[in-house]
């Protein structure tokens, strides 16, 4: 179903409306906001997404010109919520701005069941000499940051063991560190900021390079240039909780665990 300003169906137990928070409350932070349940943001080539639109105003769309490597969409689903079915496939986004602050969630659903070394990525974004990548690494589901001018190491996120059920990715980094939360709780942090300004590009399914790749459900994907405060990373784990079904995954003690953010007004 399409999203409409007024009114969004959830999973067919809740009606979305005006009154809940979503992405947009972020305001002038908000830097793409990606949306497979919005139909009218996915441009086919017959089954396949030539393109998926940017939700945030800024037209940073996500593009595939190869037939050859453009995802599917019209079979997969997240929880019954319409998905993007990426299978050694990969859609570009431009450059995202220059902040030094950044946040970046996603609905995912790893669907290879026998990774191995960083065999795949969930999504990537790449630097003058480097990216930083989400996917897998040995067994475990992994944030990997390559060295470059700005990050002369390479740290690590553990988000935790490798699953293939859908999660809700949440990376914030800013001058004094990156941290990696899974399903609304704090799974790893390093005192490294992973990919300090500017962000070049960005890529979903693979590394630039092409060479590492991660078959996924992607479902959907923001990405905020700026500080973003705890009380605002809740709410979009709230968010993307509520509406792709993952409510349970939270912890208990989450402030959206019994009931969704609602809007500031």
């Amino acid at each position: 179903m399409a999203y409409l300003p007024s009114k969004m169906t959830l999973r067919k137990e809740f009606v979305w409306n005006e009154s809940f928070w979503t992405p947009d409350e972020l305001g002038a932070d908000l830097a793409l906001w990606l949306d497979a349940e919005d139909t009218d943001t996915i441009t086919l080539n017959g089954s396949n997404v030539a393109q998926w639109d940017d939700k945030s105003g800024n037209g940073n769309h996500a593009t595939q010109a190869i037939a050859a490597s453009q995802p599917a969409y019209g079979s997969a689903t997240i929880n019954g919520v319409s998905a993007i079915d990426f299978v050694q496939d990969a859609l570009d986004i431009p450059v995202l701005g220059g902040e030094s602050d950044w946040a970046l969630f996603q609905i995912a659903e790893p669907t290879v069941t026998t990774p191995s070394n960083f065999a795949s990525i969930i999504a990537s974004s790449v630097q003058v000499a480097g990216s930083f990548q989400i996917g897998v690494f040995d067994t475990n589901l992994t944030v990997v940051s390559n060295s470059d001018a700005n990050v002369a190491v390479n740290p690590t996120i553990v988000f935790g063991a490798y699953e293939t059920v859908p999660l809700i990715f949440s990376l914030t980094a800013n001058g004094s560190g990156t941290n990696g939360f899974l399903n609304g709780a704090l799974a790893d942090s390093t005192a490294v900021t992973l990919r300090k300004a500017p962000l070049t590009a960005f890529r979903i399914g693979t590394n630039r390079a092409n060479s590492v790749r991660l078959d996924h459900k992607n479902g959907e994907l923001v990405f905020v240039l700026g500080a973003i405060s705890d009380t605002d990373r809740q709410r979009m784990e709230g968010y993307l909780a509520w509406k792709w079904g993952l409510v349970a995954n939270l912890p208990v003690s989450h402030p959206y665990k019994i009931a969704p953010p609602q809007r500031n007004i």
